[in-house]
């Protein structure tokens, strides 16, 4: 159990992400009026939304234990992502996506690794992305034609619109006992910003649960905080190579 909790952290770090082709979310179906209706009212409200600033928590549950990864972090369309976490045996890291590129460095151990994300996609067509959701985009990371509109629930007295959806495959669900089967979003009706995503295995457990909160729309964001410069002393890895072949795997 404590190898798998551990691979499961470093899956978590190495592809916390996502890249791919920006499609115009604005333009899609999921071929339910109920939820194009729903989602439509949501781009609505974020529609001026360029940028925002959050706190990231990640639960994991497998089987008795649970583990939590947790950081401040900043995202800026399209698909500019960085987060600071802080890793439950003390260690911390830092991820950024910068467009291009999914870098990784592990402060403790001052190792840098990173991923070519359009590469991932050009080949596989699957987005690199993992746990890790974004708030400006909620419902990136799903199959788009299993999203289906819930209704409306009240979550610490503030409002949100509920979804259901299939999650697309990631290095991360591959290294659970039980594949990830759905996951349910809440997304706030204020703002029409991802506030939270829960993820079910087959057995109705739920195995992931991702949180944004503090949740700040229009920060000044600026590019450089989305830039990645090697520490001293640090040699990056390219991983590029091994995301694509797990993909390849899976089709």
């Amino acid at each position: 159990m404590k190898r798998l909790i551990s691979g499961l952290l470093f899956l978590t770090i190495c592809m916390a992400s996502t890249w791919g082709k920006e499609d115009d979310d604005n333009r899609k179906t999921t071929g339910d009026d109920k939820t194009d209706k729903a989602m439509v009212e949501l781009q609505k409200k974020s529609k001026g939304l360029k940028s925002c600033s959050a706190h990231v928590s990640t639960l994991i549950k497998i089987e008795d234990q649970e583990v939590t990864i947790a950081g401040p972090g900043m995202f800026k369309g399209p698909g500019k992502m960085r987060i600071e976490k802080s890793l439950p045996d003390g260690g911390a890291q830092l991820v950024i996506n910068d467009g291009s590129y999914l870098w990784i460095h592990d402060k403790t151990e001052n190792m840098v690794s990173r991923i070519n994300l359009a590469r991932v996609y050009q080949v596989t067509k699957i987005e690199a992305d993992a746990d890790q959701f974004d708030p400006l985009r909620p419902f990136r990371g799903v199959d788009w034609n299993t999203i289906r509109y819930t209704g409306n629930d009240t979550i610490s007295g503030i409002v949100h619109a509920e979804f259901e959806a299939k999650p697309m495959p990631t290095l991360l669900f591959a290294q659970l006992p039980s594949p990830p089967v759905k996951v349910k979003l809440s997304v706030h009706l204020a703002d029409g910003l991802l506030r939270s995503a829960r993820i079910y295995d087959e057995a109705e457990n739920e195995i992931i649960v991702q949180t944004f909160s503090n949740v700040q729309g229009n920060r000044e964001l600026n590019n450089r905080q989305f830039e990645f410069i090697i520490p001293v002393g640090a040699h990056p890895m390219d991983v590029t190579t091994e995301a694509v072949k797990f993909f390849q795997s899976i089709e």
